[in-house]
């Protein structure tokens, strides 16, 4: 992320984005002091819960301040959330009637997207530095600075890079890609995209992607299935925000309001009991479980923050299946260490490995790892 903002600087727009740090309404405030006049506040929509409330608070905000709000909806994703529907007008909780409905009806619908560069008055950027000289901070300082997050953890030194030039990387890589489905659960080559971190931060596009691999690939092609995977989990976040319900934990208007939990998909969990031992937990964070392939796949997220989807299924399944630890735990600490780090993914994932998911594994099936590392490693 910090190596993403400072890409975007003068050379890409004429002038030198300004980062200050802390809560939007810190920020505004900040701007608000240095007599900084806004005129324009813009921003794309996001489709959580928190950010649902988040981009509320800040369209009020506009109102009573006189300024222009403009928003986009939904580039995050694909296609609007709501647009892939059942034939009930409901949405969907199986993935093969979704990717079915979304390839035939759908596809054709998805926009290319336009990065044709634009101007920005050098004068605006001048201006913005010189109110806020003060309260501008340098991106990279941050990942060079404190060695823990505002949640404690420790912050992951990543082998993945940022920026713009690096997500067009990635993009181009997609045209080799050719023999994905047949490698890409193979530990040792790495043969995956390692988009996630560029789609996350928005370097690229989920629909550039997607339009490049469909024109270099195919449209049946395995990579292009698993894009629709991402829509998949995003679209049932937006249909069912109770899955990550917990986000707005933060909006609580009392410490002691009792704190939700995200929820299952499957209701006839909703009251399942979790039971565990908490040095196994800490154990397994470590990457000290005594299992090859979970270790291998915790130490590896735990030094570069970044893990092969193959060893990130097998080790939830274990954490889950075999320790008994819930899967929110694993939601929870996933968030802290990864950094490709995606709400919709994330909880996807981990539903689908406890089994307690829209289309998940059953909950009476695991990963065995020592197959796993027969077959993949």
């Amino acid at each position: 992320m910090c190596q993403s903002l400072h890409d975007l600087d003068e050379k890409q727009l004429n002038g030198r984005l300004v980062c200050l740090r802390g809560s939007d309404e810190q920020c505004l405030k900040q701007i608000s002091k240095s007599g900084l006049q806004l005129s324009i506040i813009g921003f794309n929509c996001d489709y959580t819960p928190f950010a649902m409330v988040r981009d509320e608070r800040m369209e009020q905000y506009c109102i009573q301040h006189n300024i222009e709000c403009v928003k986009s909806k939904f580039d995050y994703t694909l296609l609007p959330l709501d647009s892939v529907m059942n034939g009930s007008d409901q949405p969907y909780s199986m993935f093969t009637p979704f990717y079915n409905k979304l390839m035939s009806e759908h596809a054709s619908k998805i926009q290319r997207v336009d990065t044709t560069p634009f101007h920005v008055d050098r004068m605006f950027f001048e201006n913005g530095k010189k109110y806020l000289a003060k309260y501008i901070i340098d991106p990279i300082s941050l990942m060079n600075g404190s060695t823990t997050s505002n949640t404690g953890a420790s912050l992951v030194r990543s082998t993945e890079a940022g920026g713009r030039a690096e997500g067009l990387k990635k993009i181009t890589g997609i045209k080799t890609m050719i023999d994905y489905k047949q490698v890409r659960d193979f530990l040792g080559r790495d043969k995956t995209s390692h988009l996630s971190p560029h789609l996350k931060f928005g370097t690229v596009s989920i629909r550039e992607a997607w339009h490049t691999a469909v024109q270099a690939l195919g449209s049946d092609h395995a990579l292009v299935r698993q894009f629709v995977w991402r829509e998949f989990y995003s679209m049932l976040i937006y249909h069912h925000p109770r899955l990550v319900q917990g986000q707005l934990n933060v909006f609580r208007a009392t410490k002691d309001e009792k704190p939700k939990l995200n929820a299952p998909f499957q209701a006839k969990f909703d009251k399942f009991k979790w039971k565990w031992d908490s040095k196994h937990y800490e154990l397994f964070k470590q990457g000290q479980t005594g299992v090859p392939l979970v270790d291998a796949a915790v130490r590896c997220l735990n030094a570069t923050g970044w893990c092969h989807n193959r060893a990130r299924l097998v080790a939830g399944s274990f954490l889950v299946k075999v320790l008994g630890v819930d899967w929110r735990e694993g939601e929870r600490w996933y968030a802290t260490v990864a950094v490709d780090y995606d709400v919709a993914n994330n909880s996807g994932g981990w539903l689908w490995v406890s089994g307690q998911g829209a289309d998940a594994q059953p909950f009476f099936r695991m990963f065995n790892p020592y197959r796993q590392s027969q077959k993949f490693d």
